[in-house]
Order: C-alpha cells, then structure tokens, then sequence
C-alpha cells in the first residue's frame, strides 16, 4: 500500500508540473508575437497576461472538474453495481 500511495503522489506530482510548462512552452520556442517585444527579449505584460490567462484557466479547469466528479461519482454510488465502480 506504501508504494502504491508513492506512485500516486509522483503521477500527481508530474501531472501539475505539465500546466506550467505549457504556459511558457512558447517563450521556449521562441514564437514569433508570443512573449517577445520588439528588441527580442521577452515581453513582462506579455507574460503576465500569459501567467493570469494560465491561473484563471486552470482554476477553471479544477473547480469544473470537482463539481461534474463530485455528481458523477454519487451518481454510480446510487448505482450500487461494482461495474460501475470500475467503469468509471
């Protein structure tokens, strides 16, 4: 049980990491109109708009997803069918 309770921790762990990726994936590209002002260097209102849009999207995300769980998760428990437990 220890090592299972581990491994879910790492997999949640590197599933958070990914969203700030994605955020400054495009600085890291290096594309153009993305995060970069005219002399080449990176835009900070461009980023911080970037970083507000990243937040706000991902805390939409996360509270969108508690609300639909939550009910379809009392909606297969209502079910009392451990098929369903599996399925979902």
């Amino acid at each position: 049980r220890p090592d299972g309770i581990a491994a879910l921790s790492i997999l949640l762990l590197q599933d958070l990491a990914v969203a700030p990726l994605l955020v400054i994936l495009p600085l890291i590209a290096d594309v153009e109109g993305v995060g970069n002002n005219s002399e080449g260097g990176a835009d900070p209102i461009a980023l911080g708009i970037l970083a507000f849009k990243a937040t706000v999207g991902f805390g939409a995300v996360l509270a969108l997803a508690s609300v639909v769980l939550r009910k379809v998760f009392q909606l297969v428990a209502s079910s009392r069918s451990s098929q369903s437990f599996v399925a979902a």
